[in-house]
């Protein structure tokens, strides 16, 4: 409130009657001038010189980090800090079924604004700035009404070489063909002072890897393998927690998600490894391989090599997918001999972007770990006999560890674990705990989620397990100390009167794999770059297998079948 409302409001004849010490605004000043001062703060420089720091690498993680943010900010003078602006845009509809307006919204934050607030749309960190109209133009050559900038293979300035009159705009543009360009001079940025296109217009993930995914890799996977062993291959997959089942077809699916597209990224590799050869294998892997290193976020110098290292091992394995005739034209079907793939182009300036701003032998027989006895039947027999109805999976999604007592000897005989009674006991006598915490950024806890654990029955014929790294103690790193498979969540009852360590907390029996050595005296495929896993066993031949506090999982993991040159029916 101003003075002149202070003094208003303490005429009012009910605040009058109160007894205050002030009777005006300026009272009331002078009142609060008697007060004592709160803390003050207090600064001094403490030098590093005589000191060695322990900083040994850089790390790249929120725009501020980077080179150029660090460039700029030192232009600037003493007490001025750098706001760089964010813009974004994507196609909005306005109005459903009443006409169906279209614009793009363009959206305006700020850089020093933490990346975990800009993504949270609650925070309300991005302002609506204007709704930009698509405009439908009716030239009838469209390429006369708008030019979009695009980057050909020499400079814009060789455009004042193009020689030919200026109302003959057909002309003008058959010139611009030849040097690879579209005909635009002047771009919204040619006298920016700092105006580097790679840094302004970047990629995401959403739009020029996932899709760039789905467009092309998973495109050429289909073309060598064959979309019918392909969308089998998929559908006969274990269902995994925070996965879809891809049970119908991975070849024809409709207006596929971003969300699908990265889930089908995390099996594909691992299913085509025992059919193509391991050139082709080494392309799609290394391209997968590219894209998560790139969307960690926190970066060093040794990671910006390494994502420029796999990117130049797709490029040196590429040829191969050419060879085998995978690289086609979407409506021609023809076989093409170039790499003109605008997402794949964009690649080139990730590392720097990101620098500057934050075999299994081949055979046709299924490995150890499938679940599915071989047999000649057709494979929509075995996909009916693997998974249930689509109102039967909705009827039996909840399930989780069993409501009802059971006798250990009873959940023995039910989820097939003759060793139960033994590692129970083994258990009871230690007890270790650890908390899961994010990859990247250890101080973050994930968030919860659901362990599968259930036996065999209707829905789920061969039962429905989740597989996951458990930590037992410090010394213990994956892969070395193996994956284990949760067959049971259990919560056992100690006898009356007693109260033990573990009786206030779920347990899970886990069935072991150990990793395998190739022939090459390595622990993972040379192709692929994954570990090669065989279930754990006693003398006897029985499978081997531990009791572990569930609060010991580390993470979720992927365990796909080698299937062969064609999996089993």
């Amino acid at each position: 409130m101003s003075m002149a409302q202070i003094d208003k409001f303490l005429s009012l004849k009910l605040i009058k009657s109160l007894l205050l010490s002030f009777r005006t605004a300026k009272q009331l000043q002078g009142r609060a001038e008697l007060l004592p001062t709160g803390p003050q703060w207090k600064c001094c420089v403490i030098p590093t010189t005589p000191h060695l720091t322990k900083h040994k690498v850089r790390l790249f993680c929120e725009w501020m980090t980077g080179e150029a943010a660090c460039k700029m900010q030192s232009q600037l003078p003493p007490g001025a800090t750098l706001l760089r602006v964010i813009l974004l845009s994507d196609k909005t509809n306005v109005s459903d079924m009443t006409g169906g307006c279209v614009v793009h919204p363009l959206l305006l934050s700020l850089v020093n604004i933490k990346m975990q607030w800009h993504n949270k749309a609650s925070s309300n960190a991005f302002l609506l700035i204007a709704l930009l109209p698509i405009t439908k133009f009716i030239h009838p050559v469209e390429r006369s009404c708008s030019h979009p900038p695009q980057l050909g293979s020499v400079t814009l300035s060789q455009l004042a070489t193009i020689k030919s009159a200026p109302e003959d705009m057909g002309a003008y543009f058959a010139e611009c063909v030849q040097y690879h360009l579209n005909g635009m001079d002047k771009p919204f940025w040619w006298d920016w002072t700092v105006s580097d296109l790679s840094q302004f217009l970047t990629p995401e993930p959403l739009h020029h890897w996932h899709r760039e995914f789905y467009d092309h890799d998973m495109k050429w996977c289909l073309n060598t393998v064959s979309p019918e062993e392909l969308d089998f291959q998929f559908s006969i997959l274990q269902p995994v927690t925070c996965y879809p089942q891809f049970k119908d077809s991975v070849s024809k699916l409709k207006q596929v998600t971003g969300r699908a597209q990265h889930d089908m990224q995390c099996y594909i590799v691992a299913l085509i490894a025992s059919i193509v050869p391991p050139a082709f294998v080494k392309a799609i892997c290394t391209m997968s391989d590219f894209w998560y290193c790139s969307q960690a976020p926190i970066l060093n110098n040794t990671d910006c090599i390494c994502i420029v290292a796999t990117l130049k091992e797709f490029h040196d394995n590429k040829n191969i997918i050419i060879a085998l005739g995978a690289h086609q034209g979407a409506q021609s079907r023809q076989v093409l001999e170039h790499w003109e793939i605008p997402k794949l182009e964009l690649m080139q300036s990730i590392a720097l972007m990101d620098h500057k701003n934050k075999n299994k032998n081949q055979n046709d027989n299924n490995d150890d770990d499938i679940y599915v006895e071989p047999n000649e039947t057709h494979p929509s027999a075995v996909i009916s006999n693997l998974w249930p109805t689509r109102q039967s999976i909705q009827a039996a999604q909840p399930h989780g560890p069993l409501a009802h007592s059971l006798q250990v000897d009873e959940v023995s005989v039910k989820f097939l674990l003759p060793d139960l009674c033994v590692t129970l006991a083994d258990y009871f006598s230690w007890e270790v705990r650890i908390q899961a915490k994010s990859f990247h950024v250890p101080s973050v806890v994930l968030p919860m989620l659901m362990m599968n654990a259930a036996p065999p029955s209707g829905p789920w014929k061969f039962g429905h397990y989740d597989a996951a790294i458990f930590t037992v103690d410090k010394d213990m790193k994956w892969p070395h100390s193996g994956l284990n498979e949760t067959r049971l969540i259990m919560q056992p009852l100690p006898p009356k009167g007693m109260q033990p360590a573990w009786s206030e907390q779920f347990l899970a029996y886990i069935e072991r794999f150990d990793m395998q050595w190739h022939k090459q005296g390595s622990q993972v495929d040379p192709a692929t770059g994954m570990q090669t896993l065989k279930h754990a066993t006693h003398s006897s031949g029985v499978l081997m297998g531990d009791i572990l506090p569930l609060d010991q999982l580390q993470s979720f993991t992927h365990i796909i079948p080698t299937f062969g040159l064609r999996a089993n029916t």
